[in-house]
């Protein structure tokens, strides 16, 4: 009803207005728990395009100000995201619920092999393209270093989320997320129907 609304207000027929209106539903009822459909998503709605897909950090960057610039509380997280399971998305989710844009990082094939000395089973093209699907997600990019910190450094985030593996000590990204004026938060364990716990680490 707000899409058909705005629609009319801008001076559309009423044909073109629903049109609006079912595009912004459309986005909607694709994302997790109680969402709002941006801009950019409602435009990508209309265009018949995929509303996710993988990015680049100067898109990135500037979804980040204009989210920023609406009030938005932005998100970031990153991993490697090899065999994408039910641990990665429900994280994802939790992670988008604290804000209203999510980008996360992808490590790309050399930095998740320096990192664990065998390369991922999938290519970081694959694997970003996996992440940048998810409706949780606002932008997914491949990033080349081992740790986060410049893309915190570029993109400012309001909060960086980790896996609650990791203690606020043990990131080498709390000094950058503090210096950019964000505040760090760990997600811990997700339980799977069966009751046993699902690994949200995103490490891997």
């Amino acid at each position: 009803m707000a899409g058909l609304a705005y629609a009319l207000a801008l001076g559309l027929p009423v044909e073109a207005a629903a049109d609006v209106g079912q595009a912004a539903a459309d986005v909607v009822v694709g994302l997790p728990g109680t969402s709002t459909c941006t801009g950019e998503r409602l435009a990508a709605a209309l265009r018949g395009e995929p509303a996710r897909r993988v990015s680049t950090l100067a898109a990135a960057r500037e979804a980040a100000a204009a989210a920023r610039a609406a009030g938005q509380t932005v998100v970031l997280t990153n991993g490697v995201f090899d065999g994408l399971h039910r641990g990665h998305t429900a994280f994802l989710e939790d992670a988008a619920r604290m804000g209203g844009l999510l980008v996360v990082g992808v490590n790309s094939d050399q930095s998740a092999h320096r990192l664990h000395g065998t390369p991922p089973s999938t290519t970081e093209d694959d694997r970003a393209a996996v992440v940048a699907a998810l409706a949780s997600v606002d932008h997914a990019l491949v990033f080349d270093s081992e740790t986060a910190v410049p893309l915190i450094e570029a993109l400012a985030p309001d909060v960086y989320v980790k896996g609650g593996d990791y203690l606020p000590g043990m990131l080498a990204e709390a000094g950058a997320v503090e210096a950019v004026g964000g505040r760090l938060e760990t997600l811990g364990w997700t339980e799977r129907a069966d009751r046993r716990p699902i690994d949200t680490r995103v490490d891997r």
